[in-house]
């Protein structure tokens, strides 16, 4: 399963897990039950229309696709603003698919050979505008350390801003990063890094 599998990350990493010789790739998505007219690659996974920031319905996912081994946990949103205007329903907002999602997937993902998730250096950094998303990626590191304590193979890729432009991030954010020397990441580094996180467990 991949979370979020519409958004410009979600397709690219199916893409990969595809070209990489997995099958029976689904894209979880909270809006769509169907592929949209503008897929771009020449194979067509399943879609499956599913809120994972709902946890009956992640349960529900789960009892329904009881050979799923393994999840990209790719799902996120933004609702960008200073702290002191941020609204309760602004952090929950970002906070639900991600943090919840995630959360949700470890509760209900009962058999799952590895879970990869996909964090943000604002975990560690922070990111202007956007302390909600630094939380909940922060929720995603967290998680991931608590799972491999319990023997479970779970990574969180603390990404950098990707160069195909992913929507999560600001474009004066960017700009002050790349004056930081954060750079953005390559689709070719972002790949072989998702391949590392997947062979270092396959």
């Amino acid at each position: 399963l991949v979370t979020g599998g519409l958004g410009a990350l979600g397709r690219l990493s199916a893409d990969f897990l595809h070209r990489t010789g997995f099958s029976n790739i689904s894209l979880v998505s909270s809006t769509r039950s169907k592929l949209p007219a503008d897929w771009e690659y020449d194979w067509q996974p399943g879609v499956i229309r599913c809120d994972v920031s709902n946890g009956a319905a992640v349960a529900s996912l789960f009892a329904a696709n009881p050979t799923v081994r393994g999840v990209l946990h790719c799902a996120g949103v933004l609702d960008d603003s200073t702290l002191a205007n941020m609204s309760e329903s602004a952090v929950l907002r970002v906070l639900q698919p991600k943090a919840d999602g995630a959360r949700f997937i470890d509760i209900y993902g009962h058999e799952l050979d590895f879970l990869i998730m996909y964090s943000s250096v604002a975990s560690t950094f922070g990111s202007p505008g956007q302390g909600n998303y630094a939380a909940a990626n922060a929720q995603l590191d967290l998680l991931a350390e608590l799972r491999s304590h319990r023997g479970q193979y779970t990574v969180s890729l603390q990404w950098g801003p990707w160069a195909i432009g992913d929507g999560m991030v600001l474009p004066e954010t960017l700009a002050r990063s790349k004056r930081g020397g954060l750079g953005v990441v390559s689709t070719e580094w972002g790949l072989e890094t998702l391949e590392q996180a997947l062979m270092t467990r396959l």
